[in-house]
């Protein structure tokens, strides 16, 4: 007889890449667990922003499509405009083949992790991991339960308490690459942001190292800014409210304001440890550019969820292939993301938006059609090249005090 407390697997971290993979390994049989230390539905810092690469996922992985989104209530807004734009009010508006979605992230975490529990996984939450033996393996919660699984999926977030044991344990080398940036955000009711049009603006300016944004929503805009920690970045709050202030837009008293960490390039060469897999933002799988980490949640759940699916119990190298696919799918574009991330950012702050509108004008298409995922990064070793580099920098410095006619600017 099965102990109640032993799984096939044991999922920490209930967000999009600990539902996909408990679905996918509950739907092909597997017994398995979801732990998260907060009750759904929770609020989660985040833009909400999926793009094509992430709705074409969906459909791959739950059958689901834009339409069965909005009839779920999981897509609150769509825009198919974007505008890129600086500290100083200059702006350059793009138009999208295939508009950009808004999601509710309450809404939308909720959907996928009830599609894993109608699958057949079990959900205990608030359950908040306090320890991992890495080598039963074991999860630990702070109520004194004990959960053994043939696999542990780390699905926990930046900060996620399965990479920091591995660590701890001597399982994984600590990182020494800079990476991780701090966000905060602010949701604003539409009369308090009025003058905000209906799609998204990524700010250049503000915060070294880093971007903000306001994303459109129905009767709300989302405010918000993230930047690299350092010494020398100052404080988020302060650049943000610079932000509201150049905006004319004043932010509530009583605002409901929320933090986190967000991986931000450090990505993990080795993504776990014997049968310890981590995925999405455990792994540090967010884009290094733009912060993007919905995709990534889903797309690396699906990979290691094949990789247990497809591990034998006497040959267990679901390590291996995960490792592997991650290789081949994922860490190639997010490398070259982000030394696209880091020429930019090595260059004075107020260079940043000439120099990154100046790549929309020159590569318009190309520069779309990667934020969408309809082409990789890998187009951009072409234009690493230092001469390369230095003739769009040129061009940029030279354009940062005119308006090119052919571009749209507000």
């Amino acid at each position: 007889m099965q102990h109640k407390n032993r799984y096939d697997t044991v999922i920490v971290g209930a967000g999009p890449a600990g539902a996909t993979a408990g679905y996918l390994l509950a739907k092909a049989g597997l017994r398995v667990l979801i732990l998260d230390k907060k009750r759904f539905p929770r609020p989660k810092l985040c833009g909400g922003l999926i793009t094509w690469k992430t709705v074409q996922l969906l459909k791959q992985i739950f059958g689901s499509n834009v339409e069965t989104l909005k009839a779920a209530k999981v897509i609150a807004h769509k825009s198919g405009r974007y505008a890129v734009c600086s500290h100083d009010n200059r702006s350059i508006v793009g138009n999208l083949d295939f508009p950009f979605h808004f999601v509710n992230r309450r809404r939308y975490d909720s959907v996928w992790l009830e599609r894993a529990r109608s699958a057949g996984a079990k959900l205990i939450a608030p359950a908040a991991v306090s320890s991992i033996d890495v080598e039963k393996p074991m999860v630990a919660t702070r109520d004194g339960d004990r959960y053994y699984g043939r696999f542990i999926l780390g699905a926990d977030g930046a900060l996620s308490r399965v990479k920091s044991a591995l660590i701890r344990q001597g399982c994984l080398n600590p990182q020494t690459r800079p990476g991780l940036a701090r966000a905060i955000e602010v949701v604003l009711p539409q009369e308090k942001a009025a003058g905000l049009p209906d799609y998204p603006r990524i700010y250049y300016g503000y915060v070294p190292r880093g971007y903000a944004w306001t994303f459109p929503g129905p009767g709300y805009q989302l405010m918000g800014i993230a930047g690299l920690r350092s010494k020398s970045s100052g404080s988020l709050m302060t650049a943000l409210q610079r932000l509201a202030a150049s905006l004319s837009i004043s932010i509530p008293t009583d605002a409901r304001l929320q933090a986190a960490p967000l991986p931000y390039g450090n990505f993990l060469k080795k993504p776990g440890w014997r049968n310890i897999l981590l995925l999405g933002d455990a792994g540090g799988l967010v884009d290094p550019l733009l912060g993007e980490g919905i995709f990534h949640a889903h797309r690396s759940a699906q990979l290691a969820a094949g990789a247990v699916i497809a591990s034998s119990q006497d040959h267990p190298d679901a390590l291996e292939h995960y490792g592997d696919a991650l290789a081949r799918l994922i860490i190639p574009d997010l490398r070259y993301a982000r030394a696209g991330r880091n020429m930019v950012y090595a260059l004075p702050q107020k260079w940043y938006y000439p120099v990154l509108t100046c790549f929309l004008r020159l590569i318009r298409k190309a520069c779309e059609e990667t934020i969408q995922g309809r082409r990789t990064y890998l187009w951009f070793r072409r234009a690493k090249s230092l001469n390369s580099f230095n003739s769009v920098n040129r061009e940029a410095v030279g354009s940062s005090h005119q308006s090119d006619p052919n571009d749209s600017f507000i």
